[in-house]
């Protein structure tokens, strides 16, 4: 918990001058695992989250620090990012951005990001990733739809994408899962997920989540 709180303080401090000038958000929740790309970072943990946007003409200016502390062997895995997105039409939404991940035990890498998204029903996206430094990608589709429920808002969606991360190679995966959310306040947000993962890297795991979004 500690650990937890220090990196709060820390990644909120980075980003309280440009979230004071545009639109932020903090988000502390809670994991049963820690799914990305295809692999199992952590085991149940703690999450804490930052993130900003500016509008600058045309140009969304966008960035975001995370922290995922597992609770039982102090596995910890931080991701930053930051980037530019811009809609044309009011039907494509493109965003060019760079994500660096870093996982406490040693691992680490920054990759390039291109994500392409429609304002359509079902909100479909590709995200494409490369590694700055090797010849490693990551293809990811997915598209996903929100529920109005009158009591909360209910969002399904999926993805499936193909990455070579965490020293694997061509690493199918698949992700399905739903989030129910609630707006306590104008500015609180509560919710909680259930996902079903699965790679050709793990067997398959069910995953519940919880968190509170507080935006500003």
């Amino acid at each position: 918990m500690k650990k937890l709180l220090i990196t709060v303080t820390a990644i909120t401090a980075l980003f309280i001058n440009a979230a004071y000038a545009g639109s932020g958000s903090v988000s502390l929740g809670y994991g049963s695992d820690t799914f990305n790309k295809g692999s199992l970072l952590t085991e149940e943990s703690l999450s804490a989250s930052v993130g900003y946007s500016q509008e600058i003409e045309s140009l969304t200016l966008e960035g975001s620090a995370s922290s995922f502390d597992e609770l039982s062997d102090g596995q910890s895995v931080y991701v930053f990012s930051v980037g530019a997105s811009s809609e044309f039409a009011d039907l494509l939404k493109a965003y060019v951005g760079l994500e660096h991940e870093e996982i406490v035990s040693g691992q680490s890498q920054l990759d390039a990001v291109v994500k392409l998204s429609l304002n359509t029903v079902l909100s479909p996206y590709l995200l494409i990733q490369r590694d700055t430094s090797d010849n490693n990608y990551v293809f990811e589709g997915g598209m996903s739809h929100g529920f109005d429920l009158q009591f909360a808002n209910l969002t399904i969606g999926g993805s499936v994408g193909n990455s070579d991360r965490y020293g694997l190679e061509n690493n199918d995966y698949y992700q399905v899962g739903a989030t129910l959310s609630k707006n306590l306040t104008d500015s609180i947000e509560g919710s909680i997920g259930y996902a079903r993962v699965d790679s050709e890297s793990m067997n398959g795991e069910d995953l519940l989540s919880a968190a509170f979004n507080f935006s500003f």
